[in-house]
């Protein structure tokens, strides 16, 4: 193109677009070079505007939490998603890894809760893992207890009034039968 410039023919050409387009109509062509020229630059322009775009917007993406990171990594070595080892490699490189929940949607008294959990006696423990305790008067005791230290909790934290804090263990009440009741049923899916 630079050549065709230099042409001492084109310099008409180059000072107005419409000679330009008027000489390409002449020579029978629907568009001048030049404007194929600028159109094929205008697109690769706005891919590239894209990708960068896209790469902006996957960096500013958050790296998972440490409590994230070992969740995920626990769940890879229990459930083994992949059959071909390689492919598990990447979950070992915290550091390309993202998350798309923000770290912020977890506070610390959320952490509290499940670190205390996981310290508890394993004789609660056994009443929640798949039905290995016969004795139902423990398992209901443990399901009441539950629920009353809920209730206290809700009641200390928030300012729910009685029949807010009565439907709120209710339906606590609910969701923990429910999940105690369907932990049995885990280990026989095939």
């Amino acid at each position: 193109m630079d050549e065709l410039d230099d042409n001492g023919t084109n310099k008409r050409v180059l000072s107005s677009r419409m000679k330009d387009e008027t000489r390409a109509r002449k020579a029978g062509k629907l568009m001048s070079d030049r404007a194929i020229l600028l159109e094929t630059i205008h697109d690769k322009l706005a891919k590239y505007d894209d990708f960068l775009l896209k790469t902006r917007e996957i960096n500013a993406l958050e790296k998972p939490s440490d409590r994230d990171y070992i969740s995920m990594r626990t769940w890879f070595c229990n459930m083994k998603p992949f059959s071909y080892q390689p492919e598990e490699e990447f979950i070992k490189r915290k550091r390309d890894l993202v998350t798309l929940r923000p770290n912020t949607e977890w506070g610390h008294f959320d952490e509290w809760i499940e670190e205390g959990i996981e310290r508890l006696p394993t004789r609660i423990g056994r009443v929640t893992s798949a039905g290995k305790s016969t004795a139902t008067i423990e398992a209901m005791g443990i399901l009441v207890a539950f629920i009353f230290l809920f209730s206290v909790t809700m009641g200390l934290l928030t300012g729910a009034k009685r029949q807010e804090l009565f439907a709120a263990s209710a339906a606590y009440a609910a969701v923990l039968v429910v999940f105690l009741g369907n932990l049995g049923n885990v280990g026989n899916r095939k």
